[in-house]
């Protein structure tokens, strides 16, 4: 029996999995030559808050305060920063991102088999599945910063899972980080797909895939 006889929905990361990383870095690099100091602050605080006890704060803020040590400011004015030089430009420069090859293809073979779609990514979704063309067939797309914690913390997951409205063992995670991606579905009891051309050694997932096109073929031999 096959995994994908298992599921009965299917989740993506987004950003370098959707479509490729060189991209992510094509888009993002206005901001490293412009405002290196609040990149580099911004990527230091991200890390941060992944081990961080939020304490019922809302994420938000806690990005913010955090930030603000760095750049020496007041927390508000930092949150202003990110707004301001990083979310902003950045949902307008991912207009020139395109899909990995054999996404939709792959995408629609799920459809057809009764597999619903869902989308969860770590930073604003905004309008990334418009561009890549595939919006139509997701569901729901989910930003981990909207339920206070980021991969691979359990609380981005659930939240997945209540989307989806079926069991955690009925959903096949796919991301590009084993250790954000693989590591925190694992830890809820979802299904795992890798997109690797291996995996390193104590490394393992349901699946492990260099491309759309490999799992298409997948599915249609089946």
């Amino acid at each position: 029996m096959s995994v994908f006889d298992e599921i009965r929905a299917a989740a993506f990361d987004i950003d370098g999995t959707l479509y490729p990383n060189w991209q992510m870095y094509v888009w993002g690099f206005p901001q490293i030559l412009f405002h290196p100091r609040l990149v580099c602050a911004y990527a230091q605080t991200r890390k941060e808050i992944r081990k961080t006890d939020m304490k019922g704060e809302k994420f938000e803020d806690v990005q913010a305060r955090l930030a603000a040590v760095k750049l020496e400011l007041l927390p508000s004015r930092a949150a202003e920063k990110i707004e301001k030089r990083l979310y902003r430009p950045w949902a307008k420069q991912t207009r020139i991102i395109r899909p990995v090859r054999g996404l939709r293809p792959f995408l629609e073979e799920l459809k057809t088999r009764g597999v619903a779609l869902y989308a969860l990514s770590d930073f604003p979704v905004g309008r990334k599945l418009e561009y890549l063309g595939v919006d139509d067939l997701f569901e729901k797309a989910l930003c981990s910063e909207d339920y206070g914690r980021l991969k691979p913390d359990p609380a981005p997951f659930k939240a997945l899972q209540k989307a989806a409205g079926v069991p955690f063992g009925e959903i096949l995670y796919f991301g590009n980080s084993y250790d954000k991606d693989v590591e925190g579905a694992r830890s809820v009891g979802m299904k795992t797909a890798y997109i690797a051309s291996r995996l390193k050694k104590g490394q393992s997932a349901d699946i492990v895939y260099r491309n759309y096109e490999q799992l298409t073929e997948m599915l249609r031999s089946r």
